[in-house]
């Protein structure tokens, strides 16, 4: 395959997560057929990228992904949708680069939760528990209650480990 049809690929790549993170901050959720087409571009860029790509090694990073991500969940820390996308992700990432996803994904998660609770803290809630700010109306309901969309901070991490894997 050609440059510029990996340049075609990391650039889809690259609008599957850009979509996920628009998604997951307008909704909190991150639509299944997201995950599933980024399981697809890499079974695509697999079968006919110009890399050779240990296929095994990927499929078994991205299935330890998934049970430490089932566990995750099972505590109630991320969503199902968070855990799919981190899976879609390992899969591309396989061994190699997984632990710099994960890492990204982790300092850009917490970077954004400081974020969030510092908003619900100072812009939203006074001693009495109601808005005083006048800017509460202008943001989601899910910093007001707390919620991290950590779908952007997967994504970021994501795009920054990813198209070293497929260039």
């Amino acid at each position: 395959m050609s440059l510029s049809a990996n340049s075609a690929i990391a650039a889809a790549f690259i609008f599957l997560m850009l979509y996920a993170s628009i998604t997951d901050l307008k909704t909190l959720r991150i639509p299944n057929w997201i995950s599933l087409a980024t399981i697809a571009l890499f079974v695509l860029f697999a079968l006919v990228g110009g890399k050779s790509v240990p296929i095994g090694n990927h499929l078994l990073t991205a299935a330890v992904v998934l049970v430490i991500g089932f566990g995750i969940y099972s505590l109630g820390y991320m969503g199902a949708g968070d855990i799919k996308l981190m899976t879609a992700v390992a899969l591309w990432t396989g061994p190699i680069q997984v632990f710099d996803f994960l890492f990204l994904m982790a300092l850009f998660g917490g970077a954004l939760a400081i974020i969030v609770l510092a908003g619900k803290k100072y812009l939203f809630w006074d001693e009495t528990g109601w808005s005083p700010s006048k800017l509460s109306r202008f943001f989601p309901s899910w910093v007001r209650k707390g919620l991290i969309p950590y779908g952007v901070a997967i994504s970021i991490g994501a795009v920054l480990s990813v198209p070293s894997v497929i260039l």
